[in-house]
């Protein structure tokens, strides 16, 4: 079968992978000979080539390959990837049977971003040494950032059985029985890892971020303190633990936190903003100085950079200075933006995709009578920025209602219907009847649900973006209760344009003509569930919510079948755990006239106003 002058160059790259440099260059100049200008072939021989005269001139022969294995080392680290990859090459054209130099191409390989390339070193690596450890370590944190979960810890057992003494293994494992939801797996690991190194404050620290991401903020804290008194000059260490400050409403305690971790730290990005948000400052403070010049240093890391423009033009929009606040802003939503490398027509086809499935078929609602499990959900969609995070919390200060947060179990059971055959190890699951595949659907959201230990007879599940997938929500859980947070259109979008979330998700939302165009997308499907299940959604105004709280409160209640509370009137005292953007508002009275304060911005926001329509920008909805 002839090949494709793309998969001839990936054949090369493989090859140099593991050290067959002349199938390489014989694959490069082949592809050269029919294609003159082929840009990658080109590059890459000569590359390729640097690598060969390096050697002729005898510039690896100067030092023992120990040393020179540690100048790699240090390249790496320097972040000077190619110069460290050619003496890895080099080397290796020399040692063509030395598993170390496979090893350290991987890790040069995986700090390039190619990945699979990376499995081919370290799997050479291991053809040459089998029983070193530290070989099947590397290959499972490639395998892991591959969500190939399953072969990572085949990996990590691998190392474990050669080496059980090793903490480091122990801590990689855990963050894989973390990424497949094993959590009790998970903190057995980190506790192993910790049992043969007591001051392991990495294992502390990971150990501490598991605790808070389920919502047990004070095991956390427990975890980040103890991590702290082993080495208190980490940075990230306080910056993790003043966030379980804010999702417990402690904000004294998180502003401390974040102060300390830019003390450490100028150059953390992240903490600085999340202080922006938690407390106020004058243009003249020193604290904003250091972040405007962080924001401009070509040193600054890009998420970083991202973060400091976001934090400056929270500061210059509390100045009243909405010039210089929405300038900061277009430059930190650029630069995420770019970050985020989507295409935005992922989106058109997945809504059209889910929209196929409920218009070409007529599905049976499943009869979830016989279901053991006692609690019953409350679903909280909508656009982000549109309240969700203020009705979970009316609803969580209810005595017989749980808020459990942003739970990504539908869309990971949505994608399980939608996941080609081919990429699963089991039975073809496509064959079967999407009415049976509803069926497990309800129940496996079930199961997931009792895992969280549950006690009240409601829960909320507050996922914004479940509005996409409503239609499987109605008709696999049909006793569920669906709640639908309106907001105008172009304050949602505003709210939504000035916020940096704390997820890689929201990919539309850094660019004003695509937020318009994902808010028409998201108004077109919403239109769509309301007729395919007229009655089975309720629609909650947010600006009604906050002008008539009781009045919208006890409608709301009453959809749910829920007896009127007056707790639910003073939301803003009741201690849960809170995690999303809305963590700090949702802890005070509710503020009306929010939905007004894009009109500050409104010369700005053209490009916005024009994809959402001219007439959002003077009508409510």
């Amino acid at each position: 079968m002839k090949l494709t002058a793309r998969q001839g160059v990936l054949r090369a790259q493989e090859a140099e992978s593991i050290g067959n440099f002349d199938s390489a260059i014989k694959i490069y100049r082949n592809i050269l000979t029919k294609i003159p200008n082929h840009s990658p072939a080109r590059e890459n021989l000569s590359k390729l080539q640097k690598v060969i005269d390096g050697i002729n001139s005898g510039n690896t022969q100067s030092l023992p390959l120990e040393k020179q294995v540690k100048e790699i080392e240090n390249l790496l680290r320097s972040g000077r990837l190619e110069q460290s990859e050619r003496l890895c090459k080099q080397l290796i054209y020399k040692s063509p049977n030395a598993d170390i130099l496979y090893g350290c191409l991987g890790s040069i390989l995986f700090q390039q971003g190619k990945s699979l390339l990376a499995l081919k070193s370290y799997d050479k690596a291991i053809l040459l040494n089998p029983l070193l450890a530290l070989n099947h370590l590397n290959k499972a944190l490639v395998l892991e950032s591959l969500d190939r979960l399953d072969e990572s810890l085949a990996s990590c057992n691998k190392g474990l059985d050669l080496s059980p003494e090793i903490p480091n293994i122990y801590l990689s494992r855990a963050e894989i029985y973390k990424k497949k939801g094993e959590f009790e797996e998970a903190i057995k690991d980190y506790d192993h890892a910790l049992t043969i190194d007591p001051n392991f404050v990495q294992a502390l620290n990971n150990k501490g971020t598991l605790h808070s991401d389920l919502g047990n903020m004070n095991e956390a804290l427990k975890n980040y303190e103890s991590a702290i008194k082993i080495n208190p000059s980490l940075a990230h260490i306080y910056y993790n633990k003043a966030l379980a400050h804010t999702a417990l409403g402690q904000f004294k305690e998180a502003t401390i936190g974040h102060q300390k971790a830019v003390q450490l730290n100028p150059d953390h990005g992240q903490a600085s903003y999340c202080l922006t948000n938690l407390k106020s400052f004058d243009l003249k403070d020193s604290f904003v100085a250091t972040m405007e010049k962080n924001a401009l240093s070509a040193k600054t890391g890009s998420l970083d950079r991202v973060n400091f423009l976001f934090a400056l033009a929270k500061v210059y929009e509390e100045a009243k200075n909405y010039d210089a606040s929405f300038s900061f802003l277009e430059k930190g939503n650029s630069y995420r933006h770019k970050l985020n490398n989507y295409d935005f027509q992922n989106y058109v086809n997945t809504f059209k995709t889910i929209k196929n499935v409920f218009t070409d078929r007529k599905l049976s609602k499943v009869d979830n009578r016989q279901l053991q499990s006692a609690q019953r959900p409350i679903f909280i969609v909508g656009m982000p920025r549109s309240g969700t995070t203020l009705v979970e919390q009316l609803l969580a200060s209810h005595q017989q209602v749980h808020g459990a947060g942003e739970l990504r179990f539908i869309s990971e059971l949505v994608g399980e219907i939608f996941e080609p055959a081919q990429h699963k190890t089991s039975q073809n699951r496509n064959v079967v009847p999407i009415d049976q595949k509803l069926e497990s659907f309800s129940e496996d959201y079930y199961t997931k649900i009792t895992n969280l230990g549950i006690r009240k007879p409601f829960f909320t599940d507050k996922m914004p973006h479940n509005f996409r997938f409503l239609g499987f929500i109605l008709t696999a859980l049909p006793e569920a209760k669906v709640i639908h947070c309106r907001r105008h259109p172009i304050a949602t979008c505003w709210s939504i344009y000035k916020t940096l979330f704390g997820h890689t998700g929201n990919s539309f939302a850094y660019d004003l003509k695509s937020l318009g165009a994902y808010f028409k997308l998201y108004e077109d499907l919403m239109l769509f569930w309301h007729k395919k299940f007229p009655g089975e959604i309720y629609d909650l105004s947010y600006e009604s919510l906050t002008e008539n709280q009781e009045h919208e409160s006890r409608k709301l209640l009453d959809f749910c079948g829920l007896e009127w509370e007056e707790d639910c009137m003073n939301f803003q005292k009741t201690e849960r755990v809170v995690k999303t953007a809305s963590a700090t508002q949702v802890r005070k009275k509710i503020y009306r006239g929010s939905s007004d304060d894009w009109k500050k911005f409104k010369k700005h926001l053209e490009p916005l106003i024009i994809s959402l329509g001219q007439d959002n920008a003077s009508e409510s909805k």
